[in-house]
């Protein structure tokens, strides 16, 4: 067996194994944060489906007649995005004075509406009011 000479010598085990860990040590965080980046970029695009979901199914509510408007916890007009889980309209009678009506017999002059889409543990509201002979 020939014996190099110390211009010739390369690196021992040991050198390239403790590299090895360097280098690890050193990617392993990188890897984490592009994971918590994808997490972060699919809620925000989760978030944006459910606020445009709830405003255009609210603008849709406001174009109808109060007598057409649905009632408590019904579903949407417009179904959600297979992402998001539910969409449910809600409606509180509302007087000439735009307060909570007083007398539940009287025949409200408007609604205050409430559009709620929910997906994963996340929920996003829009709110809205149609008057009577707003249109």
């Amino acid at each position: 067996m020939r014996r190099l000479r110390s211009e010739q010598s390369g690196y021992s085990m040991v050198e390239v194994l403790a590299a090895i860990v360097i280098l690890s040590l050193a990617i392993l965080p990188m890897v984490s944060m592009f994971d918590a980046g994808l997490r972060a970029a699919v809620l925000g695009g989760n978030y944006d489906k459910a606020r445009a979901t709830a405003n255009s199914n609210l603008e849709e509510l406001k174009t109808r007649t109060l007598s057409e408007i649905p009632e408590n916890d019904s579903p949407c007009p417009s179904d959600p995005p297979e992402v998001l889980d539910d969409c449910q309209v809600e409606r509180t009678p509302l007087n000439s004075e735009l307060g909570e009506l007083n007398d539940p017999n009287a025949e409200p002059s408007g609604y205050k509406l409430e559009v709620r889409v929910e997906w994963d543990y996340s929920s996003y509201t829009a709110e809205g009011v149609v008057m009577r002979g707003s249109l």
